[in-house]
């Protein structure tokens, strides 16, 4: 064979081999991304979970009817989101009742870790709504936070999914059970009659003039007790599925670069994907503790001008 035969033959190699790595790819980035993902109508990059490829195997849609169909159905889609919150709510109960089997007098080890845990967030609540009502609340709200970190974090860890990323059920439920407990806390501490005068605002002592107020206080503040949850709601998962999203794209990016220049992109951003989850899961619980230490604040109000 000539040296000129055996170079075509070698340069037609490596085209074929360079074809084969360029396919693999494709193929390795469409698999990484949701093709189909519509939230809202808008196509929103998420990668492929554990979950996704066993479906893919049998040739099932994340969008094809798991459960019922239409308003009160469950898509594949759904029932992936609760999957992986309800095996976050597993992991947690796992741990504390391991934990509480093995307390000692004296803590050590993960125990210690924890009363350090649980001791800074009583005091960081405590002092948002006080000693009195931080006492109450901290497990409540602590509780919040520890769903949210972990539900932030289950997005980073490979062939997982965050239940909070393009699916807005997860916030809005949690967001819709802290509206019901400040509302449920304003009547219990203040009565029904305080509690609607609350809404009702101060009496100007004029006629015509009050019944004016009246009506424009009352939709105030119920315009503003609505908007505490949607605001809750929107800003852990627009956040959380912005990140997800970023992630997803720097992954497709990493897979679609040669193969001989193998840069992993996403690793720049996982200090920063594991700083915005913390600060979701505490701004979320914040909120959450301002909104009850608000209502707390009317309690206090309405007694001193009792007295």
């Amino acid at each position: 064979m000539s040296a000129t035969t055996a170079a075509e033959h070698a340069t037609t190699a490596a085209e074929h081999v360079a074809e084969n790595a360029g396919h693999a790819a494709e193929h390795t980035a469409e698999a990484a991304g949701h093709a189909a993902e519509h939230v809202g109508g808008v196509h929103i990059p998420e990668l492929q979970n554990v979950i996704d490829y066993a479906l893919h195997l049998k040739h099932i849609s994340i969008w094809d009817d798991a459960f019922g169909h239409g308003l009160w159905g469950l898509s594949w889609f759904d029932m992936i989101n609760i999957v992986f919150a309800c095996g976050v709510i597993l992991i947690l109960s796992v741990l504390a009742i391991r934990l509480k089997a093995k307390l000692q007098r004296v803590p050590k080890g993960f125990q210690a870790l924890v009363e350090v845990f649980v001791n800074g967030m009583n005091t960081y609540f405590s002092g948002i709504m006080g000693a009195k009502w931080g006492r109450v609340f901290t497990p409540f709200v602590g509780t919040l936070f520890i769903y949210i970190l972990f539900m932030n974090y289950l997005g980073l860890i490979p062939f997982a999914k965050s239940p909070i990323a393009a699916n807005i059920n997860v916030p809005m439920a949690m967001a819709i059970c802290v509206f019901f407990l400040v509302q449920y806390h304003g009547i219990r501490q203040n009565g029904l009659k305080n509690y609607c005068k609350h809404f009702l605002g101060e009496k100007a002592g004029i006629i015509g003039l009050d019944q004016f107020l009246m009506c424009l206080n009352l939709m105030l503040h119920i315009l503003g007790e609505l908007v505490k949850p949607v605001s809750l709601t929107l800003r852990l998962f627009a956040n959380i599925t912005a990140e997800d999203a970023v992630l997803a794209s720097l992954v497709i990016m990493v897979v679609s670069l040669p193969w001989w220049l193998p840069i992993p992109l996403q690793a720049v951003f996982f200090p920063l994907a594991l700083l915005f989850g913390l600060i979701q899961a505490v701004v979320f619980s914040t909120l959450s503790a301002l909104y009850i230490s608000l209502m707390s604040a009317h309690e206090e109000h309405g007694h001193d001008a009792e007295h």
